[in-house]
């Protein structure tokens, strides 16, 4: 008899939890998750812009970065780092990344920075104002205000490809311009998500300021950090 018992729960806890598995209540986030990752509700405003020249070629797609910056080497891990995220989204656009300078038709020249830090004030309302009665008066509460201090980051990154059958080096094929401007100062992972929302216009001509948000869990970034 209890033998009998035994199994009949057991076989109860199995229905239920192929019911939950089933039903999608198990808690199981839908789009991984990475440690460099931003909040779920947090976001980063970037504004792209990007020229292109009319007739720049486009059967050849294979390109080598160099820095842009002055007094930087090829091989600092930073912009080894940022060179990556680069070349993750170009591949998305059929781009191929070369061993060597020799082996590509397109440079890119890749250039990055982050302001000195920006504090701003503003007044925000901490609890609205009302009105009460005392005998036959009115009394009036005013709200109550509290000034609070912001302080934020202008992040910047630039792209430059040039055609490398010029000997010279100075046929311009497309540029691009992303800024951001926010609350972080760590610019490897704001750069992240710069390029994760821009990527699509590298190498195209907006024509115009374009303004994007990213949010914290986009599935891009994935592809941006492999």
């Amino acid at each position: 008899m209890n033998r009998i018992k035994v199994s009949g729960l057991f076989l109860i806890f199995l229905v239920i939890t192929a019911t939950l598995q089933l039903s999608g209540c198990a808690t199981v986030p839908s789009t991984p998750t990475d440690p460099r990752m931003l909040g779920y509700d947090e976001r980063v405003e970037v504004t792209v812009q990007a020229l292109a020249a009319p007739d720049a070629p486009s059967n050849d797609k294979s390109f080598f970065i160099v820095p842009g910056m002055q007094n930087l080497s090829e091989n600092d891990l930073e912009f080894m780092e940022v060179s990556r995220y680069i070349t993750n989204a170009l591949s998305k656009k059929g781009y191929i990344r070369a061993n060597s300078v020799k082996s590509a038709a397109i440079l890119i020249r890749l250039s990055y920075g982050i302001g000195d830090p920006q504090t701003s004030s503003r007044t925000v309302e901490i609890s609205p104002g009302y009105s009460y009665p005392v005998g036959w008066m009115w009394f009036t509460q005013p709200p109550q205000t509290q000034t609070v201090k912001e302080t934020t980051y202008q992040r910047n990154l630039i792209l430059e490809a040039y055609d490398l059958k010029d000997p010279n080096r100075k046929s311009q094929l497309w540029k691009t311009i992303v800024k951001s401007e926010g609350s972080y100062s760590d610019l490897n992972r704001i750069l992240a998500y710069m390029i994760a929302a821009s990527s699509e216009y590298f190498g195209t001509n907006t024509g115009r300021q374009i303004d994007l948000t990213i949010y914290g869990h986009d599935p891009r970034l994935l592809d941006i950090w492999k």
